[in-house]
Parts: C-alpha cells; structure tokens; sequence
C-alpha cells in the first residue's frame, strides 16, 4: 500500500496516472508496494515469467541480454517516468524474460501487480497509449541497435557512445565492454588509438572527451570536420565480431 505522499510522487513522475479514475487510482494506492534496490541488484532476471509492472520513480535501470561468451550485452536503459518494454511485455502478454534487469544507480520503483496492470491497461484509453508508444519506441530503437550491430565498426560505435556521454564519461573498460557486447581487452585497444590521436584523455574508470570533433568524425558524423591529429603508427583495431580491421598511417579506418 502507498501512502498519499508516495502517491502524489507516483503522479508526479508518471502523469498519465493522473487521467485515471478514482478508482482506480484508488486501487493503485491499496495494491500497489514500494521497492528499492542498491546498485547492481536484479530488477528481474532472464527467465522471469511472473513479474509485476515496475514503475521506476528514481534511479535508472540496465537491460541486457547474456551470451553465449559469457559477456552482457546491454540492450537499453530505463528511467524515471519510462516503461520498460521487457517488464511491460512479460505483464502484459506473458511468457519468460528474454532479458534481465539491473539497477545502475538507487532506484526506488512502485510494482503493480499483473491483474492491477491489466485493469488499468484495459479501462484507461491515456494508460494504454503511454504503454504502446513505450512499444513503439522500444522497437524503433531496436532496428537502429540491429543497425548498429550489422553495419557500423566498434569503433564508430564507441565514439558514438562516449560522444553521448561526453565530455566525461565515468566508467571502466569492462563497462563499455559490456554497453557494447565486446570484450574489454577490444575496447582498451581502441581507447589507446583515441588517446594517442588525442581525441580522449583516460585515468582510472574515467573517459575525458577532448576532440568532440575528431571523434565526431570517427562516428560518422558528417557535419563535424576532420579531427586535426592522427596517431602515426599503424595498427590494428579488432570490430565487433574480433576480426582484424587494418588501420591506414593516419590512425583512420580503411573501408
């Protein structure tokens, strides 16, 4: 059960509850509970096939999917005021979870049961669109993600990530490692090259963005100019799948 001010918060991070009934929300303060989880505990796991809805009111959330080379390969991330399709689609369709959940930071959440979710799927027109565009959302996002994996480098790959997260990105090798679904020893090679031809700087779990244009350009971003130095020894760089990718003298690509 939530107390009023767990609810006002509840509405507060999730407006399209306030188009509810009474009610029914009335039944989201009786049947709903709260949750917490420190960061790395399991949301849900793979496999999961009972869950309830998880509404996400602080903290954010990883979904990844395990494989076969024992590797997490991060699908997307969740925060306050979003639904996660995963979670949304065992609720509301059934089935097992092809994906687990783990908490990045605190998350404080509130889980409705499934047959509260499902009322509330049924009876409210603004609850079902907010669910379905999370769907909708959810999917585009996946055909870029395919995209991404069948088409772009590791290395674009990674520029674009630090680039997203710039100018610092706090985090390990191993942690990019897992964002990508490669392995860390991959991702240190690759952040050597960056920070030979100075578009990063490293220290310790930490990632400084100094050229946001020479790593634009290594990311395919066509309206950002050449980078203006380039690392003088060839090398190799390995790609997602750990073939051998040459690299020419100027530290870029040859396609």
């Amino acid at each position: 059960m939530l107390t009023p001010i767990a609810v006002r918060h509840l509405l507060d991070v999730y407006p399209v509850l306030r188009g509810l009934a009474p009610h029914d929300l009335a039944a989201v303060a009786s049947g709903a509970t709260d949750l917490a989880f420190t960061p790395g505990a399991a949301v849900f796991r793979e496999g999961d096939d009972d869950l309830p809805l998880v509404l996400l009111r602080r903290g954010h959330v990883r979904v990844s999917r395990a494989l076969p080379t024992g590797q997490r390969l991060t699908v997307y991330h969740v925060g306050p005021g979003a639904f996660c399709a995963v979670n949304a689609a065992l609720v509301f369709g059934g089935g097992q979870s092809p994906a687990s959940g783990h908490a990045i930071d605190d998350v404080s959440a509130v889980a409705l049961p499934r047959p509260l979710a499902n009322g509330l799927l049924a009876r409210c027109h603004a609850f079902r669109q907010a669910v379905f565009a999370a769907f909708s959302t959810r999917m585009d996002a996946l055909f870029s993600f395919v995209d991404d994996l069948a088409i772009h480098s590791l290395d674009r790959r990674l520029a674009t990530l630090l680039l997203a997260r710039a100018p610092i990105v706090d985090a390990t090798h191993q942690t990019l490692a897992d964002e990508l679904g490669t392995v860390r020893e991959v991702v240190s090679r690759i952040l050597h090259r960056f920070a030979t031809d100075g578009l990063i700087r490293q220290s310790r779990a930490r990632v400084e963005v100094l050229d946001r244009a020479g790593l634009g350009h290594v990311a395919g971003r066509p309206d950002m100019p050449l980078p203006t130095r380039c690392s003088t020894t060839a090398a190799f760089v390995s790609d997602r799948t750990h073939s051998v990718t040459p690299v020419t003298d100027a530290g870029c690509e040859v396609r």
